[in-house]
C-alpha cells in the first residue's frame, strides 16, 4: 500500500493461551483528514490512573494522505495522543512536535506520563527524542494545563 493510502494505528489484543485464540478488544485509528501514516518506531502504554492509552506516532511522514512536508511540518512529524478506551476513542490529549523550514523532520522515541511536580491541573509529559534536529538520547519534558 502507499504511504499517502496507508495509516497507522494502536490495537489491543485479548490472547487466550487455553483456547489459543486471539481477539480484538480495542483499536485506535484516526481516520479521514486525520489519518496517520508513520512508517517506523511508535509506543503505546495504557496509564494505570486512568484506563487510558498514551501513544506515540513516532516518524509522521502522512496526515490525510497528504505528506507532512506539504503540510509545513518537515518530512517527518511526531503526534503523542491520549485517549481513552471507549469503543469510539475520545482524544483527551494531543501533542504534534514538527520542525519546518525545509528540515529533515522529528522523530521521538517514546512519550511516558509523569507525576507531575506542578498543581492538580498541569499534566507533565516526558518525551525522549530519538533524532533530528536534537541529540539522540536527549530529553524533554513538556508541560501542558488542562482546563
Amino acid at each position: 500500500m502507499a504511504p499517502d493510502q496507508s495509516y497507522s494505528r494502536v490495537v489491543e489484543y485479548l490472547v487466550d493461551e487455553v483456547s489459543m485464540q486471539v481477539s480484538q478488544v480495542w483499536e485506535y485509528r484516526p481516520e479521514g483528514d486525520e489519518r496517520l501514516y508513520s512508517g517506523s518506531r511508535g509506543d503505546a502504554d495504557q496509564l494505570v490512573e486512568t484506563g487510558n492509552s498514551l501513544m506515540t506516532f513516532s516518524a509522521v511522514s502522512h496526515v490525510g494522505g497528504a505528506t507532512s512536508e506539504s503540510l509545513a511540518l518537515g518530512r517527518r512529524h511526531v503526534r503523542v495522543i491520549e485517549a481513552d478506551h471507549n469503543a469510539q476513542p475520545n482524544e483527551v490529549f494531543d501533542l504534534q512536535l514538527h520542525m519546518s523550514g525545509g528540515v529533515a523532520g522529528i522523530t521521538v522515541y517514546r512519550a511516558d506520563r509523569i507525576a507531575s511536580l506542578y498543581a492538580s491541573t498541569v499534566i507533565t509529559y516526558r518525551v525522549e527524542i530519538f533524532s533530528g534536529g536534537f541529540e539522540s538520547g536527549d530529553v524533554s519534558v513538556w508541560s501542558v494545563v488542562v482546563p
